[in-house]
């Protein structure tokens, strides 16, 4: 009787919980963006910063080692004389020959672009080469201080009217070595050009990006003096100015002490991420900046990522709970349909309340979205509905003349013989399973089953009802989610091994740059050291950026936006140059590097990508050195069925067979004990799979442990006319 008062479960509650949850998993996205978008511009800042620190040094460094130069001509007592000696014999044919000999050897070894020497009236007296040897205005105004002070002085970058160029001059005073006094008697000025020595330094940039650019500015009043040439200028070799007022502008907070900005605009108006820091000793700022759109532009791919995770979340929880409603509704019906039969077996009923219960029974039996049947006590079929007719493909006739084993898969007989056996004994009120039928197609289906029985006056067993709800939508999605939940989980361990093997890649190059250049600045240092902690710093320099390179490639080729570029390549002056980079490795190690070229110069002139054939082959003779630590390298091509099939062989450790479709996979090695052993992040294979497959042709190798390994991959042999797409 209690089930009259049961009411359908309301969907409302269902509907808050799902807009909660998806107004939480949209906040949840926007505030990981926030912290993904400051993520990267705290790092790029960071960056930025380091390059300008290291700008600076340099330009301090370059600036002590110019100043070393003044003191050792300064010191050149020889040489003083002479100059003295000259002032009073001007007509000395010979001594100026062998003076303007000396100070064209100083320009010719020492980067100046002239010198000349001045004497106390501030007139030319010796000079090398012809041109540019005009002392100008801001030099005659410099010069009566740096005699008095006798001190050697680098000037500010200016521009002499009469010099066409931008350029800064170390003036040198000299002592006159024949006097107890030692005064001055003349300066000898070597002239600097800053675009040939000063600003290459400053321009060069550790990493490739399209806006990134540094240059040097100084305060000149209300303006701002770029000292080199900025990216985007347009009058190129002088110094531009522009105006100091703007208050958001990178160049202008330099001036008020802001060492790093990310609001900032450079002289375009363009918004930049930049840091700036003072010379010391030199009214100079250097200036590090890259536009902010390309810094944030790394940010799309994740935040694609982010919308796809939240939708799928979303759609996930909104199935979750229409099947937990849905379920809620199948649990309500089921209820209602035992308790009728309850009320049945329990109440004295009249014949007319009889008739109006089996109506009632009749029109549930057949008319219930649930497919179901009544068998007799030995389990033959009296009656079926039309659900569970369309659900097994039988017509009513047709199930009449079977049994419940008949469409029932054969793993489930005996479970439900015994089952059934234990609810016509009591021991459970109704038997429920979900198991799967064979329909009359053959098709095999699922269907979750609940039997119970009907008994008559005497408690004997009279008849069961079964109901058969088809259950395959859902088995199929459980499968797929458990399927997806593994797969993720086999990533996530990847992922895993391949984030602790690269930290470690990285952290080892690092250690060494960090260790090896404190010990730069020790005292006493050897030249020979200094040469191989240099050596070292750079070879640590090189490893730290392949790394890199590999991961964005990574990236590049999973967002794909990784692209070909084709043009005309000549193979053989590719392999050729590529046979005479890894050379020096034969000579550091017991391993000989052998080319071998199939076609004449003439007939290898293919359209493809120069740059990623290059980064293939490379990969390949590097992993090559890296497992051979003796014996021979091979590489080269041949020409086969109109494609140019290239070979890397070695005789170095091998590779067991069992792995040969497994080394191309992301992230893997072979094992732990060979991953210790040889540094590498696993992605070379990766990327060449994928370089290969760009370019339109396909890798494998050959390997055996113990003899070596043999890795091939072909491109189309297509010249000019049959010019491949680009991808």
């Amino acid at each position: 009787m209690n089930s009259k008062k049961r009411k359908l479960a309301n969907p409302w509650p269902l509907v808050i919980i799902f807009f909660i949850l998806s107004v939480g998993g949209i906040v949840t996205g926007f505030l990981y963006y926030k912290s993904q978008m400051n993520h990267i511009l705290t790092t790029s800042t960071q960056e930025l910063s380091a390059i300008t620190d290291m700008k600076v040094r340099q330009i301090s460094q370059w600036r002590r080692e110019r100043i070393a130069d003044g003191r050792t001509f300064s010191e050149n007592i020889s040489y003083r004389r002479q100059l003295s000696r000259f002032l009073s014999e001007g007509d000395n044919k010979q001594l100026r020959s062998d003076l303007i000999r000396d100070l064209r050897a100083f320009v010719d070894n020492y980067d100046y672009r002239s010198a000349f020497f001045v004497d106390l009236n501030y007139r030319v007296r010796l000079f090398y080469p012809d041109q540019d040897s005009v002392i100008g205005d801001y030099l005659t105004s410099k010069l009566p201080d740096i005699m008095r002070q006798d001190e050697i002085v680098i000037t500010d970058l200016h521009q002499t009217g009469k010099v066409s160029y931008l350029h800064l001059d170390l003036l040198i005073p000299l002592k006159n070595p024949e006097t107890s006094d030692s005064s001055i008697f003349g300066i000898v000025v070597l002239r600097i050009d800053p675009q040939e020595i000063l600003f290459p330094l400053v321009r060069s940039w550790p990493m490739t990006t399209k806006t990134s650019e540094a240059y040097l500015i100084r305060r000149d009043g209300d303006e701002i003096a770029y000292l080199n040439d900025p990216m985007y200028s347009d009058l190129p070799g002088t110094i531009i100015r522009r105006s100091a007022t703007q208050e958001n502008q990178a160049d202008v907070l330099a001036f008020r002490g802001i060492r790093e900005t990310t609001g900032a605009v450079d002289y375009r108006g363009v918004p930049v991420i930049a840091a700036v820091k003072k010379v010391p000793e030199l009214p100079w700022f250097m200036v590090a900046k890259v536009d902010r759109d390309e810094i944030l532009s790394s940010l799309d791919a994740q935040i694609k990522q982010v919308l796809i995770i939240t939708i799928m979340f979303l759609l996930t929880t909104g199935l979750l709970l229409i099947g937990f409603w849905w379920n809620q509704r199948v649990r309500f019906y089921r209820s209602q349909y035992e308790a009728e039969l309850e009320q049945l077996t329990l109440k004295k009923l009249s014949e007319e309340i009889l008739r109006d219960s089996e109506e009632k029974f009749r029109k549930i039996f057949e008319d219930g979205p649930y497919g179901m049947l009544m068998s007799d006590k030995d389990f033959g079929i009296l009656r079926a509905n039309l659900a569970l007719c369309k659900m097994l493909g039988y017509s009513e006739e047709e199930l009449q003349s079977m049994t419940f084993r008949s469409f029932t898969y054969p793993d489930y007989i005996s479970g439900d013989e015994v089952e059934l056996l234990r609810l016509v004994a009591d021991e459970i009120p109704v038997y429920h399973t979900e198991k799967r039928y064979i329909r009359s197609d053959g098709k095999i289906i699922w269907g979750s089953t609940t039997v119970s029985i009907i008994r008559n006056k005497k408690d004997e067993v009279q008849f069961f009802i079964a109901m058969v709800e088809d259950i395959t939508s859902r088995k199929i999605a459980e499968a797929e989610l458990i399927a997806a939940k593994e797969k993720a989980e086999e990533s996530d361990k990847l992922k895993t091994a391949f984030l602790h093997n690269v930290s470690h890649e990285i952290r080892t190059p690092m250690n060494a740059i960090l260790g090896f250049s404190s010990l730069l600045s020790e005292p006493g240092l050897s030249e020979a050291d200094r040469n191989q902690y240099v050596d070292i710093i750079f070879q640590s320099g090189n490893q730290l950026l392949s790394i890199i390179n590999d991961i964005v490639d990574l990236a590049g080729i999973e967002s794909g936006q990784i692209k070909i570029t084709i043009k005309e390549v000549n193979i053989n002056t590719v392999l050729k140059d590529l046979n005479e980079q890894y050379k020096y490795k034969t000579r550091a190690e017991h391993v000989s590097l052998h080319l071998k070229t199939a076609l004449p110069n003439n007939e290898v002139d293919i359209m493809t990508d120069g740059t990623r054939l290059v980064q293939i082959l490379s990969n390949l003779i590097n992993n090559a050195f890296k497992f051979t630590k003796k014996g021979r390298i091979d590489f080269g091509y041949n020409l086969k069925d109109g494609f140019l099939e290239f070979f890397v062989k070695d005789t170095g450790i091998g590779i067991p067979a069992e792995y040969h479709s497994l080394v191309f996979e992301r992230f893997y090695q072979v094992d732990s004990n060979v991953s210790r052993q040889y540094t590498g992040t696993g992605l070379g294979l990766s990327l060449c799979r994928a370089f290969v497959g760009l370019l339109g042709g396909t890798i494998w190798l050959n390997s055996k442990p113990g003899v070596g390994s043999a890795f091939y991959f072909t491109i189309p042999y297509s010249g000019k006319k049959e010019q491949l797409p680009a991808k």
